[in-house]
């Protein structure tokens, strides 16, 4: 981030830049409810109101690691990102990680899903249940769709595998909490489609979970 050279991927410095940028660090009250940070602690947590959880706000070093790796295909910064998960994950019961697929144009831009990479990750490295569950619509010529068509060129769309469908049934019936995880929550971000399909087609209420949210 800064040029300084260190063993680490970040150096001392950039390291604490990124634990102040969490809203661990930058609220000092804890939510009624559930005790994740909060502004005000006469409010409950966006994880009460909305179902979503937020490392914290896209800006300035946090926002430079996500676009680096995000745009820049830096996959090393896989592992940095992924640990930003765990505080947010440690706080729900029996997650299980559904993360959300890029477009097509993301991964042949970068090469790589980053999110199948993070989830992958802490499957791997902490033990969490993961099951990939969506898709992306297979694209067209943009410049031949309508403008409703573009809107959903991007849309997802549950995977057409029984198994894995079958799967997931079985991980809510043993009760894991269905963790949507994705890099950035924006305003019609396509988490909260993919809350939608599994609410319509599977009657359950999924969390949202990302590293920061505009």
């Amino acid at each position: 981030m800064c040029k300084t050279l260190s063993d680490a991927t970040l150096c001392p410095s950039c390291a604490q830049s990124i634990r102040k940028a969490g809203y661990a660090f930058l609220f000092k009250h804890r939510c009624p409810v559930c005790g994740n940070p909060v502004l005000d602690s006469s409010y409950v947590c966006p994880v009460c109101t909305t179902g979503m959880l937020a490392y914290g706000p896209y800006e300035k070093t946090l926002a430079s690691l996500i676009r680096r790796y995000k745009f820049g295909g830096e996959i090393a910064l896989a592992p940095l990102l992924a640990g930003l998960y765990l505080p947010l994950l440690s706080s729900l019961e029996s997650p299980l990680l559904l993360p959300i697929p890029c477009s097509r144009e993301g991964y042949k831009r970068r090469g790589f899903d980053q999110m199948e990479v993070i989830t992958s990750y802490l499957a791997r490295r902490e033990g969490y249940a993961q099951l990939s569950l969506f898709t992306k619509h297979k694209g067209t010529q943009y410049k031949l769709l309508s403008k409703e068509q573009r809107s959903l060129e991007h849309a997802l769309q549950l995977t057409s595998s029984r198994r894995k469908k079958e799967r997931f049934s079985q991980f809510l019936s043993d009760g894991y909490t269905a963790v949507l995880l994705d890099d950035v929550a924006t305003t019609g971000t396509t988490s909260n489609q993919a809350r939608e399909l599994l609410r319509s087609c599977f009657g359950c209420n999924a969390t949202i979970v990302v590293l920061a949210d505009v």
